[in-house]
């Protein structure tokens, strides 16, 4: 018993549906001790558009060719055995071919088989129908977590929605932005830089949360924000405002989210990427470390596509150029270390967006 409920645990742990089959597989084997052969499918609703009626989320040994595409026919009395599984909504145990139903509270179905050498005895089976019941709630805490991402990443878009709709210059910006960030948050990883501030959760997020750079422009009068030309002393004062109002913002609507969120990276970010690594930025002119490592990362990300790409105020600029800019603020504007990740993606062309014609 004791297997089966640090089995269960571990599941609780994982955060995908491939990885949560995957580790369902890998704990029945280890419990039972019954190899490696075996394949994990869900039965999808009729409003699962685009997607087969059984799919198979994991398999290993001899099933795994069911992941590249082989049919579920290749094995015949699986397959009708599965088959049997949904259709009486039961376990089967039909050795060798015994198939686990697994029903979750927002009736999604699953069955998993596994070929153990010997037929289940009494013990094990109820062992397993204990497991199974600890899997079903694993899946809903899954599919719990995943309905809060979602919600999270729809109020996001819904957020840069509001702030592009005023500035219909900004929307391919915002995904460029999106695409470079994570990629320059990789290749800090990469480089063995920041481990402390690079986690997985930080990883999984930056990209999402810094389309919300720039939503503090909402609150920027139409004559500033639309300016073709350069901004006068009073209307620069009053643009800066948008770091500030953005940070406000994404920071009181976080406090509705326990821990990191989108949001509170995105108040990081909002508040922190117009400041300078000298500390010479604005608004509260931190310096260095100070500055969230996000906030530094779309800080670089927001000039170079800002420069290579046409705005109201200026023409657009060569790669060459940019980059000599960049490189130029080193240390005092930029951090010197995304400065090299950036060169890194550049030199290497592996630039995640399709550059302008030069």
């Amino acid at each position: 018993m004791g297997k089966i409920l640090e089995g269960a645990g571990d599941l609780y742990q994982l955060r995908s549906l491939k990885e949560f089959a995957s580790g369902v597989l890998k704990q029945i084997s280890a419990i039972l001790d019954v190899g490696t052969d075996g394949v994990l499918c869900m039965e999808n609703t009729p409003t699962s558009a685009g997607r087969p009626k059984l799919e198979v989320l994991a398999a290993t040994g001899e099933f795994e060719v069911l992941l590249g595409g082989a049919p579920l026919a290749t094995f015949p009395q699986l397959q009708q055995a599965i088959n049997d599984a949904l259709a009486e909504k039961r376990t089967i145990y039909r050795h060798p071919y015994d198939v686990l139903y697994i029903t979750a509270q927002n009736g999604r179905e699953f069955v998993v088989h596994f070929e153990p050498p010997w037929p289940l005895e009494d013990v094990e089976r109820n062992l397993l129908e204990v497991f199974c019941q600890r899997i079903s709630s694993a899946y809903d805490n899954l599919y719990l977590y995943s309905q809060l991402v979602s919600a999270q990443e729809a109020t996001v878009v819904a957020l840069a929605d509001l702030a592009e709709f005023r500035d219909s210059d900004t929307g391919e910006h915002v995904l460029r932005v999106q695409r470079l960030s994570d990629a320059i948050a990789r290749e800090l990883q990469s480089m063995g830089v920041y481990p402390e501030q690079l986690t997985p959760q930080f990883m999984e997020m930056i990209g999402m949360a810094s389309i919300l750079h720039d939503v503090g422009k909402v609150g920027t009068p139409d004559h500033i924000l639309f300016k073709p030309g350069k901004l006068d002393p009073e209307e620069r004062v009053i643009m800066e405002q948008h770091a500030t109002i953005g940070a406000n913002i994404l920071r009181k609507a976080s406090l509705l989210v326990e821990g990191t969120s989108y949001l509170s990276l995105g108040a990081d970010i909002a508040g922190g990427h117009h400041e300078y690594f000298d500390g010479s930025g604005y608004p509260r002119r931190l310096a260095g470390q100070d500055i969230p490592l996000a906030a530094r990362i779309v800080a670089i990300v927001d000039v170079f596509d800002a420069l290579l790409h046409k705005r109201p105020y200026k023409e657009p600029w060569t790669l060459g150029d940019t980059m000599s800019y960049i490189n130029s603020r080193c240390g005092t504007q930029f951090d010197p270390l995304v400065i090299e990740a950036l060169d890194r993606l550049v030199r290497e062309k592996r630039i995640p967006i399709r550059l302008p014609e030069q």
